[in-house]
């Protein structure tokens, strides 16, 4: 017969076994390498969302209105700070698309306006080119508005100057201040 202290030793080898195969697994599972990742940083107070690689469309009565592409996107109350961003707008049919490229901007979620900043260069398939260092996209009245310094060429005109509207739909340009502008009559002929 089994005497009562070899059943006792026995379940004690037995516990001892379980809990070092236990600690063995749990040792094997959580090796330096596989540690989880640092906590993603707190973001800043008034910031309620922050994504990466976003891509915004509005689009009126089936109409595409603007498409906008961004690296990053950070959310707040009212404005949504972008960087990396490439605003593409509908343009005329002799200009074609305008896309604006810029290292950031602001979309405003009430007027839905952006407003862009940092070596602004706008571009269409037509060959017109813009470049300034902040420009502003109305979208109710589908004008680029730059406040600063701007250059403007296309196959007939050549602009520098302060102040430019550009008229997405008719392809009107109005720069108001220090206007200087070379034209190319012989391009029209072409």
């Amino acid at each position: 017969m089994i005497n009562r202290n070899k059943i006792r030793q026995l379940l004690a080898f037995l516990i001892v076994l379980s809990g070092t195969a236990i600690a063995v697994a749990l040792f094997t599972k959580a090796r330096p390498g596989d540690r989880p990742a640092k906590p993603l940083p707190r973001l800043p107070g008034n910031v309620e969302m922050s994504l990466q690689k976003v891509h915004f469309t509005e689009v009126k009565d089936g109409v595409k209105k603007w498409d906008l592409v961004a690296d990053r996107a950070d959310h707040g109350d009212e404005v949504t700070r972008l960087t990396g961003v490439r605003l593409t707008v509908p343009g005329d049919k002799v200009t074609g698309t305008i896309t604006l490229v810029s290292r950031q901007a602001d979309y405003h979620v009430a007027t839905r306006d952006v407003n862009l900043q940092g070596g602004v260069v706008a571009t269409s398939a037509s060959g017109m080119k813009f470049s300034g260092d902040r420009a502003t996209y109305d979208t109710d009245r589908s004008v680029i508005h730059s406040t600063g310094n701007v250059r403007f060429s296309d196959r007939l005109i050549d602009v520098e100057g302060n102040e430019m509207e550009f008229f997405t739909t008719t392809r009107n340009i109005r720069v108001s201040r220090n206007v200087t502008a070379i034209i190319r009559p012989e391009a029209a002929r072409k």
